[in-house]
């Protein structure tokens, strides 16, 4: 019988990277870390809390805040993430880590962590996985510095909602998000109502939905098209010139 383990959605993002991460790595894993822990829903994490660890459940974020005290999100960690792994997801001097719903990770053993380390697969399956968020870093400065706002909501938007699917099947009207419309303000340098406008167009296309509260991402393929050229719009076609009208005199003198 398969052992089901608390870091289920853990498992299967590393074994996603890498495939010969065997069975034992991730035994191996379940018992490198801590008992469960939670915290609630817009709390920054800080001491303890940063010593590497893998989120079962929740969303959490990590930011960093401008000289006037404006938050921009740099990157959002989802259920199945290892946070403080490898650099890309560690805390930095003035990086912020923080929870944007009610969390449950488990954190890394520290007398543990020289054994895991011997876990070659698991190492690579790590280092795979970091390189995806040094991916999505990178995805977010293009959004920043390239693309208009439609297509910076709908380009974060796919990438979470493909992250989620990664884990956890789409609900029966699409893949849910906890985000809110200042988390997307947050993210991608807009304003709360401009976020607002944004996602009513996103609706009026069909591409997502506001249900009880929640985000609902209903056509990731939209999405992704919509990022990729959503502002332009097929070229019209030239006007066809008219045949010039002969005058009845001019006529009659080129008859003659």
């Amino acid at each position: 019988m398969e052992i089901v383990r608390s870091t289920k959605l853990v498992d299967m993002r590393l074994r996603a990277i890498n495939e010969e991460t065997t069975s034992e790595d991730l035994a191996a894993l379940d018992a490198a870390l801590g008992p469960k822990q939670m915290r609630q829903a817009r709390v920054q994490l800080a001491g303890d809390d940063l010593t590497p660890f893998v989120i079962l459940r929740g969303w959490a974020c990590l930011t960093r805040t401008a000289a006037d005290g404006g938050r921009q999100i740099m990157s959002f960690l989802l259920p199945g993430d290892a946070v403080g792994f490898g650099p890309a997801t560690k805390s930095l001097a003035g990086d912020s880590l923080w929870t944007l719903t009610p969390l449950t990770f488990r954190r890394l053993r520290s007398d543990r962590a020289r054994y895991l380390m011997s876990r070659t697969a698991l190492m690579r399956a790590f280092s795979g996985l970091d390189a995806r968020h040094q991916n999505y870093q990178r995805n977010q400065i293009l959004r920043l510095s390239r693309l208009s706002a439609l297509r910076r909501m709908a380009d974060l938007l796919a990438e979470l909602a493909e992250r989620m699917t990664e884990v956890s099947p789409p609900g029966e009207n699409g893949v849910a998000m906890p985000l809110r419309q200042v988390h997307c303000s947050d993210a991608l340098g807009m304003s709360v109502v401009h976020v607002r406008h944004v996602l009513k167009e996103l609706a009026a296309r069909g591409a997502t939905v506001v249900e009880n509260d929640r985000l609902l991402v209903c056509d990731i393929p939209l999405l992704q098209a919509l990022a990729r050229d959503g502002d332009r719009r097929a070229p019209a076609e030239p006007a066809r010139r008219a045949p010039a009208q002969v005058e009845p005199a001019a006529a009659a003198t080129s008859a003659a």
